[in-house]
């Protein structure tokens, strides 16, 4: 039985994340939408500086969310009120993971792309490497699994 159902105004790529009685989303427009839970009533919208392909992340009610612009935000839960940016210097197109007190993702284009840590907290860059491609970064425990075109990468988090 479906419950309730939203127009979210730009196409989807990938899913939602739920935290905190809200699910976000982040849509090919660039808005990143937070709806009640419980009667999918838009709690807000925050615009990003491009498209967004990933799912977002949650924790510590902030929302983690990277874009096609190359930026990767930090959101306020409850408002939807950027709280920091961090300039990727490329294209972020999968979705980010959480470890301890950091956020991970992969960005970049073609031959330069990277996995990114930043400290939650400030968005300030804790660790990079080079590798990954445009691809969700996935942790088990303390370990980030990347994968590139022919290889899967496994890194320590810090």
């Amino acid at each position: 039985e479906e419950r309730w159902r939203v127009v979210t105004g730009a196409p989807v790529a990938d899913g939602p994340a739920v935290a905190g009685g809200r699910i976000v989303v982040g849509n090919a427009a660039g808005q990143v939408i937070a709806l009640d839970q419980q009667n999918g009533r838009t709690d807000w919208r925050s615009r990003s500086a491009g498209a967004i392909s990933a799912a977002p992340a949650i924790t510590n009610s902030t929302v983690f969310i990277g874009n096609r612009g190359g930026t990767f935000d930090a959101l306020d839960l409850a408002s939807g009120t950027r709280r920091w940016q961090f300039d990727a210097d490329g294209p972020i197109l999968g979705s980010a993971t959480i470890v301890g007190q950091n956020v991970y993702f992969s960005a970049g284009q073609a031959s330069l792309t990277r996995v990114v840590g930043l400290r939650i907290g400030d968005g300030a860059r804790a660790w990079r490497r080079p590798g990954g491609t445009r691809t969700a970064v996935v942790a088990a425990g303390r370990t980030l699994f990347v994968n590139t075109t022919r290889e899967l990468q496994a890194y320590r988090a810090p």
